[in-house]
């Protein structure tokens, strides 16, 4: 009887083990199997966007969120119109996404206020001053309103800017600046130009654009005021880059981007990181939510290494020359 009654323990201990351990894989299965459900929007169609996107999908499947098994994308594009990416926004709350990511002050911003008070993380790519811009309440603790948030910041320091600006314009007396103030991501880098140009010997003016095709206007109308032309990261005049290469091609001014795609495609240096290491660094962000962490816990990134990028065809279609001292440290040569 002691015999058979222990042989009977011993058989529903094992079947116990068996029942908890067959549970506990079929819950590790089902947490391997969640397909998180991802908005990704973007103020418009440009290779600098493009490539951030790039580098944000392509860094979420290194850290294990791969497209078609347990990360699922919608990616949408108002092209740059404001009432569309409301709409986007309102669409990615109500559905709702487990995360909402942002490239682009405006989508940032309509995002917010969809998601204000609502349980939906946001995180964004490519806000130059979150803070200015008021989606974030500080760089360290960006949380506010109600909304829980944090990204990236695209901010490249205008001084070193300058400095290549200088090496090779020393001539140079006038800056003209094409951009939209309408978008608010420009004001904190068009600030520190206005301010810092006159350290560096330049005059400080502007042409206004508020849609793409105003953009060769724009550099039309600093013809004969200025003797160069420079943009801040702004997303209207990159997509209509194009228009303004081709008048600073045809009246020799020297054109200085703010962006490696912008020199890539026709401007002379900048100073800059990737686009596309930008969009990792907002993965390691959106990483970091989806596996539970709280946005609000998780400051906004910048990058500390920037390279300089030249290209000296653009230089020399533009009636300039980039010194070769300066060639020699770019980080790549453009040709």
């Amino acid at each position: 009887m002691k015999r058979g009654v222990f042989s009977g323990m011993m058989v529903c201990l094992t079947l116990t083990v068996a029942i908890t351990m067959a549970l506990v894989s079929e819950g590790a299965w089902a947490a391997e199997e969640k397909v998180f459900k991802v908005g990704v929007t973007q103020i418009v169609t440009h290779p600098a966007l493009d490539a951030m996107r790039a580098g944000f999908v392509k860094t979420m499947a290194e850290k294990g969120f791969v497209e078609g098994k347990n990360i699922e994308y919608d990616f949408l594009n108002p092209e740059g119109d404001m009432s569309i990416a409301k709409t986007i926004a309102d669409k990615f709350v109500s559905e709702p996404k487990d995360l909402i990511v942002t490239l682009t002050t405006p989508c940032t911003q309509a995002a917010c206020a969809a998601a204000e008070g609502k349980d939906v993380p946001i995180v964004f790519i490519a806000v130059t001053d979150p803070v200015l811009a008021g989606v974030v309440r500080s760089w360290e603790q960006p949380c506010h309103r109600g909304v829980h948030i944090t990204g990236t910041s695209d901010y490249v320091p205008v001084k070193p800017q300058l400095e290549i600006i200088r090496e090779i314009c020393p001539k140079a007396k006038v800056l003209g600046a094409v951009y939209n103030p309408g978008d608010e991501s420009n004001t904190k880098t068009v600030n520190e130009m206005k301010r810092l140009a006159p350290e560096f010997g330049l005059q400080y003016t502007e042409a206004g654009v508020s849609t793409t095709a105003e953009v060769r206007n724009a550099g039309m109308s600093l013809v004969g005021r200025a003797d160069l032309m420079w943009f801040p990261l702004c997303n209207t005049t990159a997509a209509g880059l194009e228009a303004l290469v081709s008048v600073c091609e045809e009246h020799d001014i020297p054109l200085f981007p703010p962006d490696y795609d912008s020199v890539k495609r026709g401007g002379i240096a900048t100073i800059y990181y990737s686009n596309e290491e930008l969009g990792q660094l907002g993965a390691e962000q959106a990483a970091k939510v989806l596996r539970g962490d709280d946005p609000c816990n998780l400051p906004v990134q910048t990058f500390t290494i920037i390279r300089i990028y030249v290209n000296p065809g653009a230089a020399s279609r533009m009636g300039a020359t980039i010194p070769q001292p300066l060639i020699d440290r770019a980080y790549e040569i453009i040709k």
